[in-house]
């Protein structure tokens, strides 16, 4: 099988970064860790990568806010993983808002189908099952913001979930690489 990782990155507070890895329908590894400068986060990362042997392109990074400068610090290394902004355009224009919408969808039909297999993790399962899910008027869906998640319904960042999410998302637009002669 395949591994793939889900990295999401911490933004401030008590948001923690979060590296889920799977093999196949399979999680294999959740390591969550506090606040840290980019580059201790980007050198923690790169440690993972090379432990689970774990190949870039099979890498969905959160690009956004904090992301964005480890994101910069890997391709500065030549390390070209895949950058997914959530708030983004989704691969299916027709049925989501954003890219957000579109990995937890996808990642609801595999549990429905039960192609997919994680831990016995009560803080992980609490996350899921925070996420709320509404469908806008242009009928799509779409996933209330982490922030509204924490002023309406007293939750905090579901950083577990979204790297849960970020690791089966193979949706994700690749970041072409660009060499020139």
């Amino acid at each position: 099988m395949i591994k793939w990782a889900g990295v999401d990155i911490a933004r401030a507070g008590e948001d923690s970064s979060v590296f889920t890895v799977r093999d196949g329908g399979k999680v294999i590894y959740i390591d969550e860790w506090g606040k840290t400068d980019l580059m201790e986060t980007t050198g923690i990362i790169l440690q993972k990568l090379e432990r689970f042997e774990i190949e870039a392109n099979h890498v969905n990074l959160d690009s956004v806010g904090m992301g964005a400068g480890v994101f910069d610090r890997l391709k500065e290394l030549h390390v070209y993983v895949n950058g997914i902004i959530a708030g983004g355009v989704p691969i299916d224009k027709e049925r989501y808002v954003d890219t957000r919408a579109e990995m937890y969808d996808n990642l609801r039909k595999r549990f429905e189908a039960g192609t997919i297999s994680i831990p016995d993790d009560k803080q992980l399962l609490a996350q899921l099952t925070s996420i709320r899910f509404k469908i806008a008027s242009d009928k799509k869906l779409r996933i209330i913001s982490k922030e509204e998640m924490k002023r309406v319904y007293k939750l905090k960042s579901p950083d577990k979930s979204d790297s849960l999410a970020l690791a089966f998302y193979e949706g994700a637009v690749r970041n072409p690489v660009i060499r020139w002669l």
